[in-house]
């Protein structure tokens, strides 16, 4: 896992804990597509970089 990612993570997991309330649903599903992105990016590299 990224650095970036590891910090969205944390984000996440801090936003959740002080209460989904506070977090439009659309602000989460925009954070986990911005950690699907960066993971789909990074495991596309890995494979072009392993040829």
């Amino acid at each position: 896992m990224s650095f970036k990612s590891k910090i969205l993570n944390k984000k996440i997991f801090y936003q959740s804990k002080k209460g989904r309330k506070n977090v439009p649903k659309n602000e989460i599903y925009k954070i986990i597509e911005s950690i699907l992105l960066q993971n789909i990016i990074e495991y596309s590299l890995k494979q072009v970089s392993m040829r």
